[in-house]
């Protein structure tokens, strides 16, 4: 069986728990998720978004299991939802302000999470921000997937991405946290680039 759909038939089962709204949610308080998380206005997006643990009102979410996103639906109805594949976003090239992801990344193998830092890179606009949360170290388990941070900034870097923060053991100690914004060069015309590089030497 492939990957994915390991990944997909894992969330499928977790959504049929009885205890699915208490256990499969992010407990961050207040502080520490505008601390991790900071502002996030416009087009908002969340990949993994669950059951709408952190969703708010006319944010966007993602998913790979159905019946997650079915629960989500009834607890937050005023949101915009979509079924994903695992490693691809379904919406349009530049559509969103912001993109973010909690207790997913230490779920999925290292080139799952390349390929997401690419599709975020396609679905933000020129400026527009990613922060999410990931946990440093080796560990390489079925569902429980470590990462180097220089490895991270490296995938962050060659993307098109400028890291801004990493925070580490807001929420738990073994946290992550990094924010990114998207810089696309060829979102400038020859004469735009030509003028900075005058100006900055």
């Amino acid at each position: 069986m492939k990957r994915v759909e390991l990944e997909k038939n894992y969330w499928q089962v977790n959504a049929l728990d009885v205890d699915v709204e208490n256990k499969y949610i992010c407990n961050l308080d207040d502080d520490d998720r505008n601390k991790a998380l900071g502002k996030m206005d416009g087009r908002v997006l969340e990949i993994g978004c669950g059951i709408g643990r952190l969703l708010k009102p006319h944010w966007f979410g993602i998913d790979i299991s159905e019946r997650m996103l079915k629960i989500a639906k009834n607890k937050k109805p005023y949101c915009n939802y979509l079924v994903c594949d695992g490693r691809t976003i379904p919406y349009e090239d530049n559509y969103f302000d912001f993109v973010y992801c909690v207790l997913v990344f230490q779920h999925i193998p290292f080139d799952g999470f390349i390929q997401y830092v690419q599709e975020t890179k396609r679905v933000l606009k020129n400026g527009g921000g990613f922060r999410f949360q990931f946990i440093e170290g080796k560990e390489d388990e079925p569902f429980s997937k470590h990462y180097n941070l220089k490895k991270v900034k490296k995938t962050l870097e060659d993307a098109g991405f400028n890291l801004t923060s990493v925070k580490k053991g807001l929420g738990h100690a073994h946290w992550t946290w990094v924010k990114a914004v998207k810089s696309d060069l060829t979102a400038f015309g020859e004469s735009d680039l030509k003028k900075d590089k005058e100006k900055n030497g």
